[in-house]
């Protein structure tokens, strides 16, 4: 029986558990729902109803306090003068205590402390006295309220004496103590006898705050009572809860308008990417985005969002020319091998002279595809993967085996080397070889009928190594020495078959360098030659 409740309690644990997973998943749905400008705007609210509501919370606790410690001081006041009356021997009738108050609010109840019983005290003073209900002897007296109080009798000592009196010649009725009326809403007022702490209750329907004091005079204990009337502070206060609430709705509707006008203007110019990002297409780049005029983090974006679009227009024009280069430097020599081709299949077979050149031509426009498609597999890889392997080089030694290299494959170029012995960098030994036979074939394939000289120069300064590179070439021409290091740029717009190429080379060239971090830069006259300063730093 104890194993089927507990397994009762589990499956009720795990359904509220369940439940409260819901329900915040629907919360979460909703606000993920939420456009931005929405969540904004309750955000703002949320933080401004915040505000307001801890402020209204400071204000109704601090006028509590002050309301509660303004009537306290007051009660203070009133005690230390009623203390200073008792003591003084003044009257306790209740009308003559009332009337040394000058507090409107406070009213004054002075018992007497006998045998830790309250009892209203006996006349003294020249205050008339009243005559107390209850015969000649007294006796316990029962006010409307059902409660019993003391009434002294006649042989009472604590009595004062009876005044002379022709009337009855000192005999009969002698004056009696005062007594509260049956009627008094404080006669039962809920407190210890004299407990001088401060405290709140309703006493006949209305709030007071009251506190006591013990006083002793002339052999006797005295409890002084003094109440404050605190309907108008309590009132106050409740109204001024209710106006603040009131104040926090209007707050937050109007903070959730304001939220909203303010978002929706912040928001403008991310609609406008939004809008500019959906117009976009391959055939519109020149969409842009106005900047607004205050510099903040949405200027920023507009600003980072154009320079993106034209960094994306460049790429795009770049790479419809590479297609089309691509198509321009493959379309030639498949022209070339399909013309060939077709010539023998159909009389070349039997032709000794036509099929000789035949085979010379498709061998050469082959050799020219496969360098091509090299150089295309080179960039098509390190524009995938652009990790390069790291070694210490020594430029001299890698110069001279590039020397050695070119005699051996009787390169038409006089090749010299001069400057530091031994100047190291890091860098990846193919890359770097690659990159020196790239100029080393462009000296050779411009330098027209000049016999080619080329010569290296290397050098040390500021912790880098500088190699120069020259030759006594064609040149290039000022307007094409800012395009050179383009893929598929050539300066000789004809793509004449004199020179053959393909914009390529030097391209790959600038890749290697900055993948080096280092710089390149060339000086050229037009007809006379070209230099190119590679700059690496040294090794460390």
């Amino acid at each position: 029986m104890q194993k089927t409740n507990d397994n009762d309690i589990t499956d009720k644990n795990e359904e509220n558990k369940t439940a409260k997973r819901k329900k915040e998943n629907r919360i979460k749905a909703f606000y993920n729902k939420m456009s931005i400008k929405n969540k904004i705007a309750l955000v703002y609210s949320t933080v401004f109803i915040l505000i307001i509501f801890l402020v209204s919370c400071f204000i109704v606790v601090n006028s509590i306090i002050y309301y509660r410690k303004l009537s306290e001081s007051e009660i203070e006041d009133v005690l230390d003068s009623m203390e200073d009356y008792v003591l003084s021997g003044g009257s306790l009738f209740p009308d003559a205590v009332n009337e040394q108050v000058k507090n409107p609010y406070i009213e004054i109840r002075i018992m007497e402390l006998r045998n830790n019983q309250l009892a209203y005290p006996d006349t003294r003073g020249k205050t008339p006295p009243t005559m107390r209900p209850g015969g000649k002897n007294g006796s316990n007296q029962s006010d409307n309220n059902g409660n019993t109080q003391d009434t002294p009798s006649e042989n009472d000592e604590n009595m004062p004496p009876s005044p002379p009196d022709s009337g009855n010649n000192g005999q009969g009725n002698r004056p009696r103590g005062p007594r509260e009326p049956r009627n008094d809403k404080f006669g039962n007022a809920p407190f210890e006898q004299h407990d001088p702490s401060f405290k709140m209750d309703k006493i006949g329907g209305d709030s007071y705050l009251y506190s006591a004091r013990l006083v002793e005079y002339d052999g006797k204990k005295y409890v002084i009572r003094a109440f404050r009337i605190y309907n108008h502070e309590l009132e106050l206060i409740n109204k001024m809860c209710i106006l603040f609430i009131f104040e926090n709705i209007i707050a937050v509707i109007i903070a959730f308008v304001i939220g909203r006008a303010i978002s929706s203007k912040m928001l403008k110019p991310i609609h406008q990417v939004a809008d500019a990002a959906i117009k976009i297409s391959e055939e519109n780049f020149g969409q842009r985005i106005e900047e607004p005029e205050t510099d903040d983090e949405i200027r920023t974006l507009v600003r980072a969002f154009n320079d993106m679009l034209n960094r994306l227009q460049i790429s795009f024009e770049r790479q419809n020319q590479f297609i089309s280069d691509v198509s321009h430097e493959l379309k030639t020599p498949i022209s070339v091998i399909k013309g060939y081709t077709d010539l023998l299949s159909r009389w070349g077979k039997n032709d000794p002279e036509i099929l000789d050149e035949s085979i010379d031509s498709i061998a050469a426009e082959s050799e020219h595809m496969t360098m091509l498609i090299n150089r295309l597999l080179f960039w098509a890889r390190n524009d995938i993967n652009s990790t390069i392997s790291i070694s210490e080089l020594c430029i001299e030694e890698l110069l001279e085996e590039i020397k050695k290299e070119a005699e051996v494959m009787q390169l038409q170029a006089e090749i010299s080397i001069e400057g530091n012995e031994s100047t190291r960098i890091d860098g990846d030994y193919h890359l770097i070889k690659q990159l020196i036979w790239i100029f080393v074939e462009n000296a050779v394939k411009y330098s027209g009928e000049k016999n080619c000289v080329i010569k290296f120069k290397t050098e040390e300064n500021n912790g880098r190594a500088l190699l120069r590179i020259k030759d006594n070439g064609i040149g290039i021409k000022e307007e094409d020495v800012k395009n050179i290091f383009e893929r598929f740029y050539r300066s000789d717009k004809s793509r004449n078959k004199e020179i053959k190429g393909f914009g390529l080379g030097l391209s790959i060239a600038k890749w290697i360098v900055d993948h080096h971090n280092g710089k390149i830069s060339v000086e050229s006259t037009f007809g006379e030659g070209t230099e190119f300063l590679l700059d690496f730093p040294l090794k460390n």
